[in-house]
């Protein structure tokens, strides 16, 4: 009997293992269809920082479907789903960064963490919401527009945004200058460093940079602002002229090349041989025929008045300085035969009493296209060495500085007038040589 009864009991075992097998094999079927659901629904995943296509936007699009229809599924299973998702350089990437680990080794939520700080937006908050501010429609299609404006409101985390943070952020977006590029730089580096920073914080620390950054100019030695002038001109094609017909005629290829600039007759990019409106054409600008306003060479002559001004190599102590006469007042003038204008400084223009100034003809600027303040110009007339010249002095705040054709028109008048005393001495000479020989050779009687 207890022989009986211990078989039973061994045949009933076996039995509830059977059963067991067979329900985690069922279980495991249905996991896979589950699985197989998924992935015919979910896309795979490819970083796109251009169309921003980050994991994190990847995921809230299918974290509802992941999370209720594979609610079935364990968090190894679906951790090691949402790895198969990815694409084949993204996946090599999250494995590598893994190492020595491996997914497998990996829970759920550490692997959706370190794919969002793998493949996450690279563009700083503040930016982010800089280009919020400033999108525009395209004109083309409203509810992707929409769209969009969602997406950057998302993703800017607006609603997160301080006072403070939106103070700063228009203050650094009204800074649009390309003199302001370095400015801008370090008030969003500021930013980003210091979320809690105020707007006069920021002010503060960016004035005692600039502070700082002229003080270290000024130990290393300044430079002179200016060196040479040069008139900056457009370019534009020049008029057609056809060829000779004994030339090689031009080759088909070259016609269907784009043009590198616009046609100077219309303005519309094409070769100007090709242009059909030339005759039509009228000019409101000098009211000539042949062109438009926009591209008329009067228009352009007077209005290209922009000459730039580069920073010499040479240190203050190597520069040449002379005495200059400027309507009888003695100033003290760099010399520099690359200049093409004459440059007073605002201090020597107030020696002179402050001539009557008239509105300046020239836009000068920097090498690095920085404006220069122009306070006026003056006619007026100099003297260097006894040699006299006139011309423009242009009132600014660079040191003076003598005009190129100036310069040279007073030094060969002085280097003139040394010719002609030396021409008196050595004649002097020689005729007291010959009159000394005469009287040697025919003595008085």
């Amino acid at each position: 009997m207890r022989l009986q009864r211990e078989l039973m009991t061994q045949q009933q075992n076996a039995f509830m293992e059977i059963i067991t097998k067979l329900e985690k094999k069922e279980e495991t079927k249905d996991n896979t269809a589950v699985v197989n659901s998924l992935n015919a629904r979910i896309t795979p995943f490819a970083y796109n920082t251009d169309e921003g296509e980050t994991f994190d936007r990847w995921y809230s699009r299918y974290e509802d479907i992941i999370k209720k229809d594979g609610a079935a599924l364990e968090d190894e299973e679906m951790a090691r789903f949402i790895v198969s998702k990815l694409e084949r350089k993204e996946s090599e990437q999250f494995r590598n960064h893994l190492l020595p680990k491996s997914p497998s080794e990996v829970k759920l939520e550490d692997t959706i963490k370190t794919l969002k700080k793998l493949f996450n937006e690279s563009k700083s908050i503040t930016r982010m919401r800089y280009e919020l501010l400033t999108v525009k429609f395209d004109g083309v299609d409203r509810k992707e527009y929409t769209g969009n404006i969602k997406r950057l409101f998302n993703v800017a985390q607006w609603k997160e945004m301080s006072e403070d943070q939106a103070q700063c952020l228009l203050w650094t977006i009204g800074l649009q200058s390309s003199q302001h590029t370095e400015t801008r730089l370090r008030a969003l580096r500021e930013m980003e460093a210091n979320p809690k920073i105020t707007l006069t914080e920021l002010a503060d620390r960016l004035d005692h940079v600039i502070a700082m950054k002229a003080d270290a100019d000024f130990i290393g030695g300044a430079k002179s602002s200016v060196n040479f002038i040069k008139n900056k001109k457009p370019h534009v094609q020049q008029p057609f002229k056809p060829k000779p017909s004994n030339q090689n005629p031009q080759k088909s290829d070259d016609k269907k090349k784009p043009p590198p600039t616009p046609c100077c007759y219309c303005g519309d990019m094409h070769w100007n041989r090709d242009c059909k409106q030339k005759k039509s054409l009228v000019c409101h600008q000098c009211h000539k025929t042949g062109h438009v306003a926009k591209m008329c060479r009067q228009k352009n002559s007077q209005s290209n008045n922009a000459v730039f001004i580069a920073e010499s190599s040479a240190g203050a102590k190597n520069r040449i300085y002379t005495e200059v006469l400027i309507d009888g007042t003695p100033i003290r003038m760099v010399l520099d035969t690359g200049a093409e204008v004459t440059l007073l400084n605002k201090s020597d223009w107030v020696k002179m009493n402050k001539p009557t100034l008239s509105p300046p003809t020239l836009n000068l600027r920097t090498a690095t296209k920085k404006p220069i303040d122009v306070k006026g110009q003056f006619q007026c007339k100099f003297v260097l060495n006894g040699q006299n010249g006139s011309g423009s002095c242009h009132v600014t705040d660079t040191a003076s500085l003598l005009d190129k054709s100036l310069f040279e028109h007073l030094v060969r008048g002085s280097i003139n007038a040394v010719k002609s005393s030396e021409a008196s001495e050595v004649m002097a000479k020689h005729r007291i040589q010959l009159q000394k020989r005469l009287e040697t050779e025919f003595p008085e009687t």
